[in-house]
C-alpha cells in the first residue's frame, strides 16, 4: 500500500484517539481501565508475528456492556485501532473467574503484514479472566479480525494474547 491509501491516513487517526481515550475517566460509579496485552497474530498461519496492545475498558452501560477502545502493532509493522463493546460474565459463585466476549469496529494498516482485504474490519473475540482482588485482571484471549467480505480479498486473521488488565482507577481518586 502507499501512502495515499485511506488506511495510512486512518491508523494514525486511530492511534491518536485511542491514546486520547487512555486520559478519559469512566463513566457512572465506574472508572476506566486499562489494558495491556502481549502474544501472537495469525498464529494458526504462515504470517504469524509477535502483537502488542493497550486499550480502556470504561464504566459499564445497560445489559453489562462495556465500551473499549484499543490500539494493537505487530512485529511486521501492521497496527489497527478499533472501538467495541465486551461483556464480562462471572463464572460460579465467587466472582474470581470471567468470560468476556467482545465486538468491535477495526481500521487496519497492514505495513509488511498479512493483507486483509481492506482497512474496514471487524473484531470478535473471547477472554478468560482471573479477577484479582483489587480489581483488574489476567487472562487469555483469542481474537479474530475479517472484513466480513466486504472486499474481494477477507482472509480474516486470528490472535491469541495475554492480557492484563489494571484495576480501575477510583472515580474521585488521581
Amino acid at each position: 500500500m502507499g501512502d495515499s491509501t485511506p488506511g495510512r491516513r486512518i491508523a494514525p487517526a486511530a492511534l491518536l484517539f485511542a491514546s486520547l481515550l487512555l486520559l478519559v475517566g469512566g463513566s457512572g460509579a465506574e472508572a476506566a481501565q486499562v489494558g495491556f496485552s502481549l502474544g501472537v497474530i495469525d498464529f494458526s498461519r504462515d504470517n504469524e508475528a509477535v502483537e502488542l496492545g493497550v486499550d480502556v475498558g470504561f464504566g459499564r452501560w445497560r445489559w453489562g456492556l462495556v465500551p473499549h477502545a484499543g490500539v494493537h502493532a505487530t512485529a511486521d509493522e501492521s497496527y489497527y485501532g478499533y472501538f467495541g463493546v465486551r461483556r464480562p460474565f462471572e463464572l460460579g459463585g465467587s466472582g474470581a473467574w470471567l468470560v468476556a466476549p467482545s465486538l468491535a469496529v477495526s481500521l487496519y494498516e497492514r505495513g509488511k503484514g498479512k493483507e486483509l482485504g481492506g482497512p474496514l474490519e471487524f473484531r470478535s473475540g473471547i477472554e478468560l479472566l482471573r479477577r484479582w482482588r483489587t480489581g483488574g485482571t489476567i487472562g487469555l484471549g483469542f481474537y479474530h479480525l475479517s472484513n466480513s467480505s466486504l472486499y474481494d480479498l477477507n482472509p480474516g486473521t486470528n490472535s491469541l494474547l495475554l492480557r492484563i488488565q489494571l484495576p480501575p482507577k477510583s472515580a474521585g481518586g488521581p
